[in-house]
């Protein structure tokens, strides 16, 4: 019953929106809500930060993950803002991550890569992406999609992901 254990089922979800959210903090504060890490904790965020791409933005950067963002991310790109928040969903290590056009302020070799590079690295989960691009539909195992006012379903053969 959800009504009964709703704070139990809501911690299963992690959330990436299309409008991403990010404190006048470090990139590490943003991911992780933590400004000092046991070494598993730093493994498992410098994996992420592969997984979405930011690897080599962050060499770049003189404080690395200790680079302040700004008011709302005003210090990065609209791309980083949002890899910065795929990672925050994913650290998180929830059950479900649902990922809200979380790729539409990417280019599409990023926007390819980080989807690519969820579905297969975090297969363990549930993932759920809503999206208007259809090439991104393809690493996906079922679709639903609008079609004369109904929902409709397709599902998919593995091979294709």
């Amino acid at each position: 019953n959800i009504y009964e254990n709703f704070d139990s089922f809501k911690s299963l979800f992690s959330y990436v929106s299309q409008d991403t959210f990010l404190l006048d903090d470090t990139i590490k504060y943003n991911i992780t809500f933590q400004n000092k890490l046991d070494p598993a904790n730093e493994k498992k965020l410098n994996e992420i930060i592969n997984d979405v791409n930011l690897k080599s933005m962050v060499d770049k950067l003189d404080n690395g993950l200790d680079t302040i963002v700004g008011e709302k991310g005003f210090n990065i790109s609209g791309g980083q803002r949002q890899r910065i928040s795929i990672a925050r969903a994913i650290y998180s290590g929830k059950e479900i991550l649902i990922l809200d056009e979380p790729t539409n302020e990417l280019d599409e070799i990023n926007e390819f890569s980080i989807i690519k590079n969820i579905i297969n690295k975090y297969r363990n989960k549930t993932i759920i992406l809503s999206t208007h691009n259809k090439e991104l539909i393809k690493f996906c195992k079922i679709e639903f999609f609008l079609e004369s006012s109904s929902i409709k379903q397709r599902v998919s053969d593995e091979k294709n992901i």
